[in-house]
This record gives C-alpha cells, structure tokens and sequence, in this order.
C-alpha cells in the first residue's frame, strides 16, 4: 500500500546551529531577517553582518544547511567557490565567516539528531499537500519537516525551505498550531511560483524592502498566501483563523 503520508521529520543540530548564527544579524528592513534582540550582543555579528550584506549571493545562505545532513556537509557547501551563488570574491568572504563562525561553535552543538514528536496536524498536512498537487496533475513529492527552535517568531514560525527533488521545510514546531500555516505556506510555492515568475523574467527575487526585486518577492508572496487561503477553506477549516490572524503579519 502506498504510503498517504510521505512526512518524516527531523531534529538536525547543525540546522538550528546555523539559523541561531543568522538570528544575531539584524538585517533591518528584509523578509529573510529572523533577528532575535538579545541582551548582549556578540562582537562577531558586525563583520559577519557586514559581510551578508555585500554579498549579492546573500539568500542562498538562508536554504543552504537544508543541503547538508550534517555539520561536515555544510562546512564542505561553505568552502570558496564550492556553490555558484556565493563563488564571488563577496561570497567566498561571507562563506569564510560562516564557516570560522559555526566551527568556533561546534562545541555547543547537541550531537544528537531526534525524530521531533509527530504534531497533531501532520494528516491534515498531507492532505493539503495531495490536493494542491493534485490541480498539477503531478505525483506530491514526499517531505521532511526540520524542526528549528531558532525560527520562533513570538507565537509564530519563520521558514524555509528547498527541493532537492523531494521538499525541506524547516520551521520551529514551538509554534504549535502556527507552524502548521508556516509548513503549508512554503508548500505552496512551488505550485504557485512559476505563474507569478512567468510574469516578471526580467526581474531577480530580492528581500529588501524598496529594491527593484522587491517587487517579485511581493508578488511571489502574496500568490501563495491567496492561494493558501483558499487551501485552508476547503481541506483545513479548522485552521481558518489561525490562518486569518497569520496573515495579517504581512502587508500584502
């Protein structure tokens, strides 16, 4: 019998070492800031986040540990030149310090890799998944979720995610019900990009607010939260109004 759920998911050290370095760097006015105030702030974050900022390959930081099943992985993806995005003379400095950064971290790394407990939504997920893949007429790939308590958000998750060819999606599960929306929400993407991406070829994605590539992440942004508007009406309405209040953090 074919497996109706083809969820598994993850607790990954190196994930959530990774997104905590990120969580230091303040990026101001940008959709990828998951910056956490803290009550000191370590001399290390200002050239790092100087660095991030003159890379032009800077996003591909955002997904690059949901390459890697381990720290050694990554630490190979970080060497110069080792990605296309980040091969740049700005890239390979931005990729020098992440890598000095998570090495000179690696002691505070919980060794051990978990399998989270399984969320009550997880069914619920996947049948939001076979429907919205289904209208492709296309196989739903299968899914691992990497549970990250670095992308809390308040009550709420950041995320990310790839393909590679089946679907990571990392979020925090301290969100609850929450993380639910995130995971659904980095779901619809690759359903509903490239409609959206179709219509500005010409223009490169950017997360800073008032460049010209802002424009497409907007666009791309709000497709997918319409989209899944109507996903949550139909297969999860008992997700409505976690939803609803979800989407009112975005001015889109």
């Amino acid at each position: 019998m074919p497996n109706r759920r083809p969820i598994t998911l993850h607790y990954l050290p190196h994930v959530e070492r990774h997104y905590r370095i990120l969580s230091h760097l303040d990026l101001g006015a940008d959709a990828a800031n998951i910056y956490r105030r803290r009550a000191r702030t370590p001399e290390w974050t200002g050239e790092l986040l100087e660095a991030y900022r003159a890379a032009p390959g800077r996003l591909t930081l955002q997904v690059l540990p949901l390459w890697a099943d381990d720290l050694e992985e990554e630490l190979e993806l970080l060497r110069p030149g080792r990605v296309d995005a980040l091969a740049d003379e700005a890239g390979r400095r931005l990729t020098a310090l992440f890598a000095d950064r998570l090495r000179s971290e690696r002691r505070l790394l919980n060794s051990s890799s978990k399998q989270p407990a399984p969320p009550e939504w997880l069914d619920t997920l996947a049948d939001c998944r076979r429907h919205l893949w289904s209208k492709l007429d296309e196989d739903c790939p299968p899914l691992s979720i990497i549970d990250v308590p670095s992308l809390a958000c308040g009550d709420w998750s950041h995320g990310r995610a790839i393909g590679k060819p089946g679907r990571i999606v990392a979020v925090s599960f301290d969100a609850g019900r929450a993380a639910f929306v995130q995971v659904l929400h980095e779901e619809i993407h690759p359903v509903s990009d490239p409609v959206v991406r179709a219509r500005f070829a010409d223009l490169d994605r950017d997360t800073r607010a008032g460049t010209e590539g802002y424009r497409l992440h907007q666009e791309l942004e709000r497709m997918a939260i319409e989209v899944g508007e109507a996903l949550v009406k139909a297969r999860a309405p008992e997700f409505d109004e976690d939803y609803r209040r979800w989407r009112q953090r975005f001015r889109i």
